[in-house]
């Protein structure tokens, strides 16, 4: 059974990023996406870390702050539970039908049943890697599924368990722990925003954007993933936002996305790494049509 991954009763929606660092896809929707401020916007954020560089830059644009860390020792479910009541706490009420939740760097700290029957599907997460990269768990076989149907990677290469050997994604985990990997194995990383489920990094893909790596980067795999923030998140979540505001659909049996009644593909829908940064004329343009076809 397919349905929205949001059905907005209000505009704008609310976008609420829930961040550790510089918050940097935030910011880059405030500067350069032409739907904020009219189809959604971002009044709130949630840090969880103290006094980050997103934090900083998101007060000096008016955006309230709330830091909400996580206790050492408090379990992910709790946190989580405690994230809704953050949340509801500080809209108006029932807002939270409307929310948006977008995490960068804290994938991990979202679980629970309490957490997914007030939010749902409605929370989406940025990774650095590419997410279509599986490698089975007992062999090692590493297998490309880059343009594949869901439903046939699902068939094909069956997911590992916590019992049974299977196949799992490649490049999982923090951004600092996988980029050396990376930059190792392939020769180019990618900004890929997924939906957030329980286990981390394993949600149906969404878009993402590839950013090709050089000499200098082999050395310095963190310049990398700073040099990929700017080149790809921002995009990425523009995009992805755009796409669950006027209608992505997720089967909730399967997990699979669709956009305008086709399946997407397993990577979900590609930005072209040729274009710049500035989203404002294309987003509308280069990639809508390709998109409608």
């Amino acid at each position: 059974m397919r349905q929205r991954i949001l059905t907005p009763s209000r505009y704008p929606v609310l976008r609420i990023p829930v961040f550790s660092g510089g918050a940097s896809g935030e910011l880059y929707a405030m500067e350069k996406d032409p739907n904020y401020g009219i189809n959604y916007r971002t009044p709130l954020a949630i840090a969880t870390k103290k006094d980050t560089s997103g934090q900083k830059k998101l007060e000096s644009a008016g955006v309230r702050v709330i830091v909400h860390p996580r206790p050492e020792g408090m379990k992910f479910r709790d946190w989580s539970a405690e994230l809704v009541y953050v949340i509801n706490l500080n809209l108006p009420e029932g807002y939270i039908n409307d929310v948006l939740l977008l995490l960068t760097g804290c994938d991990m700290l979202v679980k629970g049943q309490e957490f997914r029957e007030a939010i749902g599907n409605r929370v989406i997460n940025v990774h650095p890697a590419p997410l279509y990269i599986l490698t089975h768990t007992e062999t090692g076989e590493v297998v490309d599924v880059h343009g594949m149907d869901p439903a046939m990677v699902r068939q094909r290469y069956p997911l590992a368990t916590r019992t049974t050997p299977g196949y799992k994604r490649r490049y999982t985990g923090w951004g600092e722990d996988i980029m050396p990997m990376i930059m190792k194995e392939r020769h180019a990383g990618a900004s890929t925003v997924h939906i957030a489920t329980e286990e981390t990094d394993a949600g149906p893909c969404i878009t993402y954007r590839e950013k090709e790596r050089e000499e200098r980067h082999l050395e310095n795999p963190s310049l990398f993933q700073s040099e990929l923030k700017t080149h790809g998140d921002g995009p990425a979540i523009a995009v992805a936002t755009k796409m669950i505001l006027e209608g992505l659909e997720i089967d909730k049996e399967t997990q699979t996305l669709f956009w305008r009644n086709a399946p997407l593909p397993y990577e979900g829908l590609e930005i072209p790494q040729q274009f710049n940064s500035d989203l404002t004329e294309y987003l509308h343009n280069e990639i809508w049509n390709k998109s409608s076809a």
